[in-house]
């Protein structure tokens, strides 16, 4: 046998039967048995085993699938105290969600202790949006003891990924969802438990349009001592998340009630109708303040479409005194509900009626059922298994065979659309074999466009309520007209009439169910089901990723024979069949040396399912080349998080653009990248956005093209706030018109250091009149040989606030270092830079200083004119030292966030 039969054999997923009767099936086949990938694949195609099992199985890994009673089928995703697996009762054939705490923090007593703590409150609640738990055990080997809960499995996205991909909730959608949070913690704070942890990520929504919470790891009995207390056992007085961390929680997390639940909702909400934090500027320290002493800002800051009632509900929600916020969460619930129905319309109303049914609570639920069953295989590897899942290297993953390099006949795909299915547990689809797809509808990649419309909801609940009903798609059924009558009824008085109707459809489905052999072929006495209609394929899907889906691991290179022959196919596997849950770790695509890349790129509003960290790199000591048609940009970004481009060449071949980027894109990187003959504009940022710790980044790129009028880098305003951006250690290599062009009238937390801009037009234009700039630094940077080295158009507005422009060198300026084209009064300026001498600081020009010149200026506290002891090494950016002071010139005093020197460059 070869190495994955082996393995395979050894592993107990399938009985010796079982396997040798397979084994026999494929070698009548055309299976290369010899071939442990290709045998795997068959294995795939067969259903005996996931893909995720056939990738540890080819690492030669044939312990660990097992804990107790339930097999693992793939790895849901990982946090700081557990990993969460998908799992299957190996007798009941249940599905469900393992959560196991790492065998090497078993000796922890602080995890231990919040492990077995999350069990307790977790098996006491019992409530529709509450994620249920069914069992809590460990297992051991002999040499390792895995500690695990098992709960419910609920397919969905949590409101924080369906915030970042599909942008801020319509208030009516925004309001329900919280109101269905509130009952769920109500119910929890009746049964003694606090959550302390609520926030967007611990809010599930799943395909039914219900919310669930997660995670009850933070939660505390009402009762617990001081004695006891894990928060004071191991001295953490803030346990939870700072964004969404109530004041009184982070002064003392261990006395605080479900008030502070209250307050976290509230955040939660205004995260929900902004897509932003309520504080996040600052240090964890100066966030945990202004929860404490500041307002934040507000909503209508970001949209002016929430109505007066619901922000009255949001300001209750999040008062800085627990007993200013509403008195429990059943009043929140209440209160939210009272407005849906004042301001949702007949039809909203009408789609989530069942979600508003009264239900009576209990404390007490009966106990998942404990089936004997014979022991699992041993697996005395479980450390190790439980915890290489993402570090591990990528060489397990299973490559294409030859030819399309792809996998035919894939569990549950065809033709790129999820295959219905029916496991034992009941659910419409198997989400073990295939990548969990929960988006409404399938996004359609919409051209990048100024003006889009940027108020972007979510989708209603109802559109999600109506695609899982085609989802499903029942067969009609000739029914008697008595029957019909009591169906009609049962809608309009499911209370009076539901039980009888589903008496009487028992009655009539059952034997017919009995009588097909529980399959879907015509019966005896059945009527003739209507032909099944194809699933409709989505619009966005690649031709070449419709019939055969690749296996791969990490990482994925792209050449001629590897994984994939284009860029484009390796990002359309990706949108289509990545898992997310599985690969939480940071994914590769390897640009192979002495390939052709060529085409446009388009990753535009991906679903949740794609990359988080993704990486695109050349392989080579020189920049691989990807050059385009001429006609259009070689990349498009939109709403893309954790995207880094490196040691590319992006070769625009006369195209009016390079790069665009739009939206809130945090994380995106472009770096140690050359950007070359575009027409008009090198990186066009469009609206574009990061987060405050995770920016978005152009970094040691250089921008060079013929055309006389052509810009290196526009920041331009688009649907969201340009905010969050850095430039950094870039060169911009003239003549051209313009290094980097601020267009948008309002930018937040921009950085352009280490910077040379050299025989250009303008080095750093900055275009709006009046423009709002706040925490804008210009800093470091060496202008060389330019007309204009830093121009605006007019004196920044009184609003713009932590303004630094400092140890900048201007080296030969034809016209002007700085200048300000409408005028305008040089106190003006001064209000607009920092208070303290560092706002303009320490910038050096070879030019003389004109003494009857009154503009506004920046060369203020330890400037200097006329500098003649700086000359530079060299001038060529192909050659090394590329404008770099000769003989140390150019030394200042350090400053926090800048160089200890004048330019962009050490001397």
């Amino acid at each position: 046998m070869n190495a994955f039969s082996d393995a395979l054999k050894k592993s107990g997923l399938m009985t010796d039967q079982a396997f040798q009767t397979r084994i026999a099936e494929l070698e009548s086949s055309e299976t290369d048995l010899n071939d442990s990938k290709a045998t795997a694949r068959a294995f795939i195609n067969a259903g005996d085993v996931t893909a995720w099992q056939a990738e540890k199985l080819l690492a030669g890994k044939h312990k660990g699938f097992f804990l107790g009673k339930y097999k693992l089928l793939r790895l849901l995703g990982r946090g700081g105290m557990s990993a969460v697996y998908l799992a299957e009762h190996s007798l009941m054939k249940r599905r469900c969600a393992i959560k196991v705490l790492p065998a090497n923090r078993v000796d922890d007593s602080s995890y231990l202790g919040r492990f077995h703590l999350e069990a307790q409150a977790a098996a006491a609640l019992d409530d529709p949006h509450i994620v249920r738990a069914y069992d809590v055990d460990q297992f051991s080997d002999g040499k390792s003891v895995v500690h695990f809960l098992v709960m419910e499995y609920v397919e969905g996205r949590d409101l924080h990924q369906v915030i970042m991909r599909e942008g801020p909730l319509t208030p009516i959608d925004a309001a329900e969802y919280i109101r269905q949070a509130a009952t769920g913690l109500q119910h929890a704070h009746d049964c003694g438990l606090v959550h302390r942890d609520i926030k967007p990520g611990n809010l599930l929504l799943d395909l039914k349009g219900t919310v669930k919470i997660l995670d009850m790891g933070l939660a505390r009995f009402f009762d617990e001592t001081d004695d006891n207390s894990l928060t004071i056992q191991h001295d953490e007085r803030v346990l939870g998340t700072a964004d969404f961390l109530s004041p009184e929680q982070a002064i003392n997390s261990h006395n605080v009630d479900h008030r502070a639940d209250i307050y976290s909702l509230g955040c939660t909400l205004y995260f929900m109708l902004t897509k932003h934090a309520p504080f996040e500027q600052g240090s964890l320290a100066q966030r945990l303040m202004a929860h404490q002493t500041q307002e934040p800002p507000p909503v209508t800051k970001y949209r002016q479409d929430v109505p007066e009632t619901l922000l009255d509900i949001l300001k209750k929600m999040m008062a800085k005194k627990p007993e200013d916020r509403q008195e429990n969460a059943e009043a929140v619930a209440q209160d939210l509900k009272n407005w849906i129905v004042n301001n949702a319309d007949q039809q909203w109303l009408e789609d989530h009626e069942r979600q508003w049914d009264s239900r009576p609570h209990t404390n007490a639920k009966p106990a998942a059922p404990d089936i004997p069953i014979p022991n699992a295989p041993s697996t005395d590897e479980f450390g190790d298994f439980l915890t290489m899942i993402g570090s591990e290297e990528p060489g397990s993953g299973l490559k294409p065979a030859s030819g399309s390099g792809m996998l035919s006949g894939f569990p549950g795909r065809k033709s790129g659309v999820q295959k219905k299915q029916t496991p034992d547990n009941g659910s419409s689809v198997n989400p073990a074999e295939m990548p969990l797809e929960t988006s409404p509808t399938p996004k359609s990649n919409r051209k990048i466009s100024p003006t889009h419309n940027s108020s972007k909801v979510s989708k209603p609940i109802s559109s999600v309520a109506k695609r899982n009903s085609e989802i499903k798609g029942h067969s009609s059924l000739s029914l008697p007209e008595s029957v019909q009558t009591i169906l009609d009824k049962a809608k309009e008085k499911p209370a009076l009439y539901g039980g009888i109707a589903a008496a009487v459809l028992a009655l009539i489905l059952l034997p017919m169910y009995l009588f097909s052999g529980g399959d879907s072929k015509k019966g005896p006495g059945q009527a003739e089901a209507p032909p099944k209609k194809e699933a409709k394929e989505p619009e966005n899907e690649s031709p070449n990723m419709t019939e055969e889906v690749p296996i791969v691991g990490v990482n994925m290179t792209v050449g001629e024979g590897e994984t994939f022959e284009s860029i484009n196919e390796a990002i359309e596997y990706l949108k289509n069949y990545n898992d997310s849950l599985s690969f939480q770790d940071e994914r590769k695509i390897i640009l192979k040396p002495d390939a052709k890349y060529s085409g446009t790129v388009e990753i535009l509003e991906p679903s949740f399912n794609f990359p988080k960290k993704l990486r695109i790199i050349g392989e080579s000591d020189s920049k691989v080349v990807w050059k385009g048609d001429g006609s259009q940009p070689l990349l498009r970004l939109d709403n893309v998080e954790g995207l880094v481009l490196e040691n590319i060449e992006f070769d625009a071949a006369g195209a009016s653009v390079a790069i665009e980027i739009q939206d809130t894109c945090p994380g995106v990187t472009i770096r140690n990248s050359r950007i070359v003959n575009f027409n008009q504009t090198g990186i066009d940022l469009a609206g574009t956005a990061g987060l405050f710790t995770t920016v978005v980044k152009v970094e040691n790129c250089s921008f060079n093209t013929s055309n006389a009028s052509a810009k290196g880098i526009v920041v331009r305003s688009g649907d969201a706030t340009s905010e969050s951006l850095q430039l950094l250690r870039c060169q911009f290599e003239g003549p051209f018109a313009t290094g980097i062009e601020l267009q948008s009238d309002f930018v937040r937390w921009l950085d352009i250091k280490e910077c040379t801009f050299q025989k250009l037009g303008r080095g750093i234009f900055i275009d709006p009149g009046n423009p709002t700039l706040v925490s804008l630094a210009i800093g470091n940077n060496t202008f060389h040989q330019c007309e204009q080295a830093i121009v605006m158009r007019s004196i920044p507005s009184a609003t713009s606030d932590d303004m630094v422009i400092t140890r900048n060198l201007f080296i030969d300026s034809q016209q002007a270092d700085f200048s300000v084209l409408n005028g305008g009064e040089a106190s003006g300026l001064t209000a607009s830079l920092r208070a303290n001498p560092a706002g303009a600081s320490f910038n050096w020009t070879t030019r003389s200083k004109s003494e009857s010149d009154n503009s506004p200026t920046i060369f203020a506290e330890n400037a200097r004119f006329d500098v003649q002891d700086i000359t530079l090494k060299n001038t060529d950016p192909a050659q090394g030292n590329y404008l770099k002071p000769d003989q140390g010139k150019g030394r200042v005093a350090g400053e926090s966030g800048f160089k200890p020197y004048v330019g962009a460059v050490s001397p």
